[in-house]
């Protein structure tokens, strides 16, 4: 996502079972995991999310708290293929690039179950998660 020309969420995705290092010194980085509770292999796995960027305000000595909104948008993610079960598991990585709080609402997510050419919807189990500390200088 890119905000005023400059980045503000970067994503990777990693290979099942594999972490991978995102962190090139700027933000912070948070990991998502996404599992496949189904019984079949999942493919062409689409994510529908918003990421939302908050002002930060203080919040006493040392400690700040997040205020209006100060920009948002769409971001997609596909994942090729997820196998069932934790083993399956699909990682990926959001990184905060501002100094800004953030928030990745997640909207909806589709998949076609491996052998199928139906596109199906999923239940997420969880639809948001806080990215991240702003960067200070």
């Amino acid at each position: 996502m890119v905000m005023n020309d400059r980045p503000v969420a970067t994503f990777a995705i990693s290979p099942p079972g594999k972490d991978i290092n995102v962190a090139n010194g700027s933000g912070s980085v948070d990991r998502c995991i996404i599992t496949n509770y189904g019984p079949e292999p999942l493919t062409n796995v689409r994510i529908l999310a918003d990421v939302i960027l908050n002002e930060v305000l203080p919040n006493g000595p040392g400690s700040t708290t997040s205020g209006k909104v100060v920009s948002s948008g769409p971001v997609s993610m596909k994942i090729d293929k997820i196998d069932p079960g934790k083993d399956g598991a699909q990682t990926f990585y959001i990184q905060n690039e501002t100094k800004l709080y953030g928030n990745l609402e997640f909207r909806s997510a589709s998949a076609t179950i491996l052998g199928e050419t139906v596109e199906r919807p999923l239940l997420l189990a969880h639809n948001q998660t806080e990215f991240g500390n702003p960067l200070w200088p």
